[in-house]
């Protein structure tokens, strides 16, 4: 979310959301990250569902960001994946959203590590609203959707 109000599409706050997704995949934010992040393979993370990629073609966290960020708005209008990411008033008309979502899936075969993804969630809750409260990242607002998350708050 835009911390100072108005859409999300600007680019400080795309290289804001950037870097903070980034930081999360490198272990940065929470240091147990990696364990519990869904992924081919232990402690290796797929990307996170998110609209940054769009931004930012290509790999790698030296790629700059589309010179025509209303063009990609355009070419997504019509994605029901991209739409789910984005407050309701997105829309051919309205190139803006307050909002975007990004999901991160976490890796809990069967429930069987449980207790220690609950450990897990309630760490990153902490850490999360700390970078929010600290306004580590100062154009976003970082929030959540999620049931678990919401009871712990």
């Amino acid at each position: 979310q835009n911390r100072n109000g108005g859409t999300v599409f600007t680019p400080s706050i795309l290289e804001s959301i950037r870097e903070f997704e980034e930081s999360l995949l490198a272990s940065v934010v929470i240091p147990t990250f990696r364990e519990f992040c869904y992924g081919p393979k232990q402690n290796e993370c797929y990307p996170f569902n998110s609209i940054v990629p769009y931004f930012f073609p290509g790999r790698g966290s030296d790629m700059p960001i589309v010179e025509d960020i209303d063009g990609v708005l355009r070419s997504l209008v019509g994605s029901k994946d991209v739409l789910a990411k984005m407050d309701k008033y997105f829309s051919k008309e309205n190139l803006g959203s307050n909002v975007t979502l990004t999901n991160i899936m976490l890796n809990d075969v069967d429930g069987r590590n449980e207790p220690n993804v609950q450990r897990f969630l309630k760490t990153m809750h902490r850490e999360l609203w700390k970078i929010d409260q600290d306004q580590k990242y100062p154009d976003l607002i970082i929030s959540w959707s999620n049931d678990y998350m919401q009871e712990v708050e």
